[in-house]
């Protein structure tokens, strides 16, 4: 791994955000989760105005319950994940806060980057760039980020990873490294 320079200033990405991150948000979040949890409270209140309910109403009406706060507890995780995410290039790793977790790359262990789309849970496609590394519990790994100027984070990525080198938007091993990812020891 290549020693870090002490004059090396750490650069902070804010992740691409578009119209389409909205449409998730609503669409995944509040209409399915809280919507099946509210039909079940609903279904519930309706049967137990009945003359004679049903037992099966006692199952219906916590699990509606638990259903809605799921939702709610999904919507406070995604919307922290949202505002908070973030991407770090350091003196020594890349740092990808996604706000309730930090993953930590060091430079030494990325073998390349390659741009990529990246789709979330609608139809949206960002351009964005997948970070491979090794990993010595995996063996290998990628990432894939998206952030708001692509160009501006490759260069950063390729002035921090002296290993690699960069031909347009890819971030590649030397001619004479081998294509297959390194095996941590």
């Amino acid at each position: 791994m290549a020693e870090p320079i002490e004059s090396t200033p750490t650069c902070r990405f804010r992740p691409r955000h578009d119209l389409w991150d909205a449409v998730d948000f609503y669409l995944y979040f509040f209409a399915l989760a809280q919507f099946a949890g509210y039909w079940l409270i609903w279904m519930a209140c309706r049967e137990m105005e009945s003359p004679q309910p049903t037992p099966w109403v006692w199952l219906l009406l916590p699990a509606g319950v638990l259903q809605s706060l799921y939702g709610i507890v999904r919507l406070v995780l995604h919307v922290w994940q949202r505002f908070a995410e973030g991407y770090e290039l350091t003196a020594t790793e890349l740092v990808i806060d996604h706000g309730y977790m930090k993953v930590r790359v060091p430079f030494g262990e990325i073998y390349g980057a390659n741009p990529c789309k990246i789709c979330r849970m609608t139809a949206t496609l960002k351009q964005g760039v997948r970070v491979k590394y090794s990993n010595p519990q995996t063996r290998w790994g990628s990432v894939d980020l998206a952030p708001s100027s692509l160009d501006l984070f490759l260069s950063e990525l390729s002035a921090r990873c002296p290993h690699l080198r960069r031909e347009g938007p890819r971030l590649l091993p030397p001619e004479a490294a081998s294509v297959n990812p390194p095996v941590c020891a």
